[in-house]
């Protein structure tokens, strides 16, 4: 009896190793010191660089119910300095928003993970454009599944079961908005 669930156990592990290489592929570099922010536990910290990239919770045709962006603009300035204002807000909300560090890609957009209690991983991204003396900021918020990332295989859960809906309760939604806040006050004290 066991000879019948050989490869599904099998399939089940070669599955788990391949999503931890892919989230390994996933490459950002570190903005600041890790150990002052959120530190998910070891299975969630395996499972959200994949759950982050495949985003199963926006595979659903309820998306909308538990994603937000948000498009404002940072007056005189460059988008070294836009990023700069990102990645100091995320130093001041790390601990009430329970914050990963923020990592920035080659072409400076910032990605940065917030968990809950139970680890649900939400993301935030950020990109920036130049127009003229002014930067604008483009910020997006996801849920990225149903399941926590605290389950094990969440990942591959989240993309079984990414067509239930479900709310983020405003989360999303809150967090861009104290990111814009905070990034319009620091650009004000600048100048």
């Amino acid at each position: 009896s066991i000879h019948m669930f050989l490869p599904s156990i099998v399939g089940v592990a070669a599955a788990v190793l391949f999503f931890i290489f892919l989230s390994s592929c996933y490459s950002f570099s570190s903005a600041t010191m890790e150990d002052s922010y959120y530190q998910p536990t070891m299975l969630s910290k395996l499972q959200s660089g994949f759950q982050a990239l495949w985003r199963p919770g926006m595979y659903s045709f309820a998306k909308n119910i538990h994603s937000r962006e948000l498009i404002w603009t940072i007056p005189e300035t460059s988008v070294d300095n836009a990023v700069n204002y990102i990645l100091s807000a995320a130093i001041e909300l790390k601990e009430k928003l329970h914050l990963t560090p923020p990592q920035i890609s080659e072409d400076a957009e910032v990605q940065i993970f917030s968990y809950t209690k139970a680890e649900w991983l939400d993301v935030m991204e950020f990109s920036f454009s130049q127009e003229g003396t002014n930067v604008v900021v483009h910020g997006h918020s996801f849920s990225s599944g149903l399941i926590p990332t605290s389950v094990p295989f969440a990942p591959i859960l989240n993309m079984v079961f990414c067509l239930v809906p479900f709310h983020d309760h405003g989360m999303n939604e809150m967090r861009l908005k104290r990111f814009k806040d905070l990034s319009l006050q620091r650009s004000r004290s600048k100048l």
